[in-house]
């Protein structure tokens, strides 16, 4: 029996729409194993930069500043304690430095009582046989006097330059603690932050991948509504969890 033109149209147009099926299945299985991959790598990712974040927060525990940091001092004991004794010392220093002045101003209060007492007797002293000596002795007790003020002038120096030492090694100390603390919370926070970043762009991939394939279905489920009934119907693979 011979097949009617109509018939013969609905085979064609069944081949035709089973051909698009076909494709439309092959389409979804491509997409859906480019998904996994991209999200196997995505995963892979997020992974490695745990790890990084892992080392890099261990290797600044152990190096928390920069070998170009001239104020940084390590976190050991023994340079703490070599720091204490060399403040110890240069106050040690300061403090001989100042009974050194102090010895050296009562001498020169006393050198100054006696030339001020020869200066009076010199004064009133009626005959002149004795002046030459006199006048010897005002020039000894000048020379004296000027170099007691030599030698303040020299302590008031070494005063100046152990004081600006000491004051140094607590500012180095101070700048050492702040520069620990704030370091550690940064680096924390940017590391933090870094994944975070990595975390929300994975999942806004992996949603716009989702909604890619639903429209693309959806759009050719509009096209050949006949063909719903048969989609549904046919046995589908188990999809796996997105992770």
């Amino acid at each position: 029996m011979i097949a009617s033109p109509k018939r013969s149209t609905i085979s064609s147009s069944s081949s035709s729409l089973t051909d698009l099926l076909q494709k439309l299945y092959g389409t979804i299985t491509n997409l859906k194993c480019n998904h996994e991959n991209e999200l196997g790598q995505l995963t892979k990712r997020i992974s490695e930069l745990e790890d990084e974040n892992k080392r890099l927060h261990a290797l600044h525990e152990q190096h928390p500043h920069s070998i170009f940091d001239i104020d940084y001092i390590p976190a050991d004991s023994s340079v703490a304690d070599h720091l204490r004794r060399d403040l110890a010392k240069a106050q040690d220093q300061i403090n001989a430095l100042q009974a050194t002045l102090n010895e050296k101003c009562s001498e020169y209060e006393d050198m100054k009582s006696k030339y001020n007492l020869q200066l009076f007797m010199n004064k009133n002293n009626v005959g002149q046989q004795n002046s030459s000596s006199d006048s010897g002795k005002s020039k000894d007790l000048e020379m004296k006097f000027k170099q007691v003020k030599e030698q303040i002038d020299q302590f008031d120096q070494c005063h100046y330059e152990s004081e600006e030492q000491i004051r140094l090694l607590k500012q180095i100390l101070f700048n050492n603690e702040s520069q620990q603390s704030k370091s550690s919370s940064q680096s924390f926070s940017v590391k933090q932050s870094d994944l975070s970043q990595q975390t929300n762009y994975v999942e806004s991939l992996l949603n716009k991948q989702q909604e890619k394939i639903l429209n693309k279905l959806e759009e050719l489920l509009n096209q050949n509504p006949e063909l719903s009934q048969s989609i549904t119907t046919k046995p589908r693979k188990g999809r796996k969890k997105r992770l």
